[in-house]
């Protein structure tokens, strides 16, 4: 009688935030949607000069990836949230435009790279005691995204400090043999 008489008030309410969701999410990020599209073909090169995820993973899949990635997923904000939330730190007019095509650019080499099937990407994305056993040399994209939140908060406004985690990133990357799609 109880879960009846709750489950009526538990089904709206959890409508109306689907909805909610459902309106919000495009207007939080029209033009990402549209961006992001604008890359499609730059991602696809990614795909196919990758034997081992040609093998394993569909070109859908893949693309479904680096949706992931920007959007979010599992409990992420996505890149775009991300990068943004960061980018609110650089309150200097010249750093905030060239801080912010860097963390573009790290974006595009991070999402091509984690959208790959496990068994064929270099990066992992968290830094679990299972994952870092499992994938000692792959570094985190979670290590990242706290190093760059990090840098973002101690940043004076002037962009370098997280100008420094983006190049340390952007090292990591180079070392890998990941560039941008």
């Amino acid at each position: 009688m109880l879960a009846q008489k709750c489950a009526k008030p538990i089904l709206a309410a959890t409508i109306a935030l689907v909805a909610l969701m459902v309106v919000a999410r495009p207007s939080l990020g029209a033009d990402d949607g549209a961006t992001l599209d604008s890359w499609q073909s730059s991602f696809q090169q990614v795909w196919l000069s990758d034997s081992c995820v040609q093998e394993f993973q569909s070109w859908n899949k893949y693309w479904q990836g680096v949706h992931d990635f920007y959007f979010g997923a599992r409990g992420s904000d996505g890149w775009f949230a991300e990068s943004a939330a960061i980018l609110s730190h650089v309150t200097d007019t010249d750093a905030h435009a060239a801080v912010d095509a860097q963390l573009t650019t790290l974006g595009r080499r991070v999402g091509g790279e984690l959208a790959k099937v496990d068994g064929c990407r270099k990066i992992r994305v968290g830094s679990s005691f299972m994952q870092r056993i499992a994938n000692p040399d792959q570094p985190a994209l979670t290590s990242w995204s706290k190093q760059l939140k990090a840098a973002a908060n101690a940043d004076s406004g002037n962009g370098q400090s997280v100008e420094a985690a983006i190049k340390s990133i952007n090292g990591q990357l180079d070392a890998l043999g990941i560039s941008t799609p």
